[in-house]
Parts: C-alpha cells; sequence; structure tokens
C-alpha cells in the first residue's frame, strides 16, 4: 500500500489528528489526483457496506417472520433493542469481511462492464494529409468512432497485410479496442493484439496494459489480471487509480 493510500484510509477512518486532517483537506483541495483517489476510495467502501446491508436485512426479514406469532409479542418488546444492537454490530462487522467475500464471487464480465470505456479514435493521424497510409487508417478510424467495428477490424487487417508505413502498435492497439468493443468473444483476439502493443514501448504501451487486464478480467483470468494491473501501475501515470481500486477487487 502506498504512502498516499495510507494517508487515504486513516483520513478517511477518522484516524488523522487536528492537524493531519487540515493538511490532508488542504492537499485534497489543490491536488486533483488525490481528490479523485478519495472518492474511488469512497465509492469503493460504500459498495462494500451496502453489500453487507442487503445481507444483513435479509436475515433480518427472515427473523422477523419468524417471530410473528402472537405468543411471541411479549419476548419481541425486550428483544427489539437487543436486535437493533446485534445489527449494528453486525453491519460493522459485514463491513469488514463482505469485500473478501465479494472478491470471492466477482464476476469478469459485470466488473468489466464497470470499467471498459472505448478509447478514443486519433481523428487524423499525425503525417501529410495526402499521405496514402495516414488516408488509409483516418478512414479505418472513421468506421471505429462510428462503432462500425467488423469494418474496422477488417480495415485495420488489411492494413497489416499492405507494406503501410502506419507504425504496427496502433494498428495493433486499435485492432484490440474493436474486438475488445464488439463483443465479449472476442477477447482473445484482443489479448493477442495487446499483447503485441505492450511488449515494447510506445505512446500506447500504458494503454494496452489496461484494457488487457479488462479483456482478461472478462474471462476472469486473475493472475494474468493483476500482473498487468501492477505492471500498469508502476508506471504511476496511465488509469493508476483505477488500477488500484480493481486490483484490490480480485480475488487472491
Amino acid at each position: 500500500m502506498s504512502d498516499l493510500q495510507i494517508l487515504i484510509d486513516q483520513y478517511l477512518s477518522g484516524s488523522l489528528d487536528a492537524e493531519e486532517k487540515a493538511h490532508f483537506e488542504q492537499r485534497l483541495a489543490e491536488d486533483p489526483q488525490v481528490a479523485e483517489a478519495v472518492e474511488l476510495e469512497k465509492q469503493l467502501r460504500q459498495m462494500v457496506v451496502v453489500a453487507g446491508r442487503r445481507d444483513l436485512l435479509s436475515k433480518m426479514e427472515k427473523w422477523e417472520a419468524q417471530n410473528q406469532e402472537p405468543s411471541a409479542q411479549g419476548k419481541r418488546r425486550w428483544l427489539y433493542p437487543l436486535s437493533i444492537a446485534v445489527a449494528s454490530l453486525a453491519i460493522f462487522i459485514i463491513s469488514t469481511l463482505a469485500l473478501n467475500s465479494w472478491k470471492q464471487t466477482l464476476e469478469g464480465q459485470a466488473a468489466f462492464d464497470q470499467y471498459f470505456e472505448v478509447y478514443r479514435s486519433p481523428i487524423n493521424r499525425r503525417g501529410v494529409a495526402e499521405d496514402t497510409a495516414a488516408l488509409a487508417f483516418n478512414q479505418v478510424m472513421i468506421f471505429y468512432q462510428s462503432q462500425n467495428y467488423p469494418q474496422a477490424i477488417n480495415g485495420l487487417q488489411k492494413i497489416m497485410a499492405s507494406s503501410d508505413a502506419t507504425p504496427d502498435y496502433l494498428v495493433q492497439f486499435y485492432l484490440g479496442m474493436s474486438h475488445l468493443a464488439q463483443s465479449p468473444s472476442e477477447a482473445l483476439p484482443a489479448i493477442a493484439a495487446f499483447q503485441k502493443v505492450g511488449s515494447s514501448q510506445n505512446d500506447y504501451q500504458q494503454q494496452a496494459f489496461w484494457y488487457l487486464a479488462l479483456a482478461e478480467l472478462q474471462l476472469e483470468d486473475w493472475p494474468n489480471c493483476r500482473k498487468h494491473l501492477q505492471q500498469l501501475i508502476s508506471y504511476q501515470d496511465y488509469k493508476k487509480l483505477e488500477a488500484q481500486a480493481l486490483l484490490k477487487l480480485l480475488p487472491d
């Protein structure tokens, strides 16, 4: 856990003293990345609490239904305050344990749907306007932007098969994105494309690690998903906070 994450945990748990809290809140107001990290942690904690409360509510409703007989009225008068106390304690315990339970039942597709968003398209690739390669790639990106992924895949494959001067990593990245955006069944070809992008240093390497991890998340390939999230986090840049939050949810 990073120093910032420890500080955020202390802030949200109320364990900072007045001076430390004031200093952190000043940092929070001045640094958008810190504010985003705090918000992500709040959302994660809220999801854990909600999961625990739902489970507890279900159990309490069953208990209440079992104690509706008239003969139980006297008992319920003194059991009710006790049940409230037990419920409060249970919420605390469940909130603490729910994350581990949730991690064990994490569904890859549901988590993928929560985190996935189509990466923006470079409408006009850098280069001379009359460059045939640039024009061909830009035409394919029109299909990509309009969510016509089959046509985009077809066009990108043609560019790969030609002697086009378009950088291979650029073609492979958008080929992987087109597969991943098209259908859950396309995760494997997406992974193959992103692996090629991630194997060398280029402008899309970090993005490739993120979407590679999401494709592996979709397949519930937890070890490789964890590996690529950790690689991405090591850059301390693109999608770092999202990767850290997602990493917490992966089953051990």
